[in-house]
């Protein structure tokens, strides 16, 4: 039941970020969560195929090797989301897992595969961890949500290793791997709408900082003069106080549009 809803729930989430993406001025970045969703998909479908077969793969290691990409996929989204391009860390996971399947008594033992996947996992949280932290002054509370979300999962990985070292566990149908797909399943679906919800708090300011400023200057239009003035004009009648407005002006400036061109007149 929990693979079931894990597959369809990341068609959704992947399919309404996939939307929101081709509208926003965050495509790439929220292209890599939508990666992360079809992936975690992909991952849950495959458990569910192997589970139907009776296959008795312990390491689960196909489902796995997706979910660890997915985690590569919100890393490298977060590096975008932060104008940083990926690096070669997005396949190292992916590549470390792959090369770990062609070992035997890997392949035979849930008990170091269980190990191996977290480790990776706590090794991706903490490269989120470093871009959030790294970039949080633009919205210091969201950031902190998301990294709140990191952390947590982090900390279950963690336990994971540490609480569960040495217990033997069949491959599927013990409570270790109903809990994880329900944590990495929360915890994609999450991170994906964190994200989302980041770039939108991103592209408001933006779009607020483009409605009250010049695109030429920088400098603050009108509507931020009425702004600002009102308030203080009505102090300073309160408190019987003058108030000035300085304002300057270039004579003769359209010769020099005329004589060397508007790009010149700009700069």
């Amino acid at each position: 039941t929990l693979l079931v809803m894990g597959v369809l729930i990341h068609l959704l989430m992947g399919g309404l970020t996939l939307m929101v993406a081709f509208g926003g001025r965050y495509r790439q970045t929220l292209m890599w969560c939508v990666a992360a969703c079809a992936l975690g998909a992909v991952a849950y479908a495959a458990g569910l195929v192997m589970l139907l077969q009776g296959r008795s793969d312990p390491s689960l290691w196909l489902p796995s090797l997706f979910l660890i990409a997915a985690y590569a996929c919100l890393w490298a989204s977060l590096r975008q989301f932060s104008v940083r391009p990926s690096r070669l860390m997005l396949a190292a996971g992916p590549l470390a897992w792959a090369a770990l399947g062609s070992w035997p008594a890997f392949m035979s033992s849930y008990e170091w595969a269980r190990i191996a996947f977290s480790i990776l996992a706590v090794a991706y949280m903490a490269l989120c961890m470093r871009e959030l932290v790294s970039g949080w002054a633009n919205n210091r509370w969201l950031a902190l949500v998301v990294l709140f979300l990191v952390f947590v999962h982090t900390a279950y990985h963690l336990l994971r290793i540490v609480i569960l070292a040495g217990v033997s566990f069949s491959p599927a149908w013990q409570p270790d791997f109903s809990v994880t797909v329900l944590v990495n399943v929360l915890f994609i679906i999450s991170m994906t709408y964190a994200i989302l919800a980041m770039a939108s708090s991103r592209a408001e300011r933006f779009h607020q900082h483009a409605a009250r400023h010049d695109a030429l200057t920088g400098l603050a239009n009108r509507r931020v003069l009425c702004e600002w003035s009102e308030p203080r004009l009505v102090q300073a009648r309160e408190e019987y106080k003058s108030l000035s407005v300085l304002m300057c002006d270039l004579d003769h400036f359209k010769q020099i549009n005329d004589n060397y061109g508007h790009d010149a007149g700009n700069r």
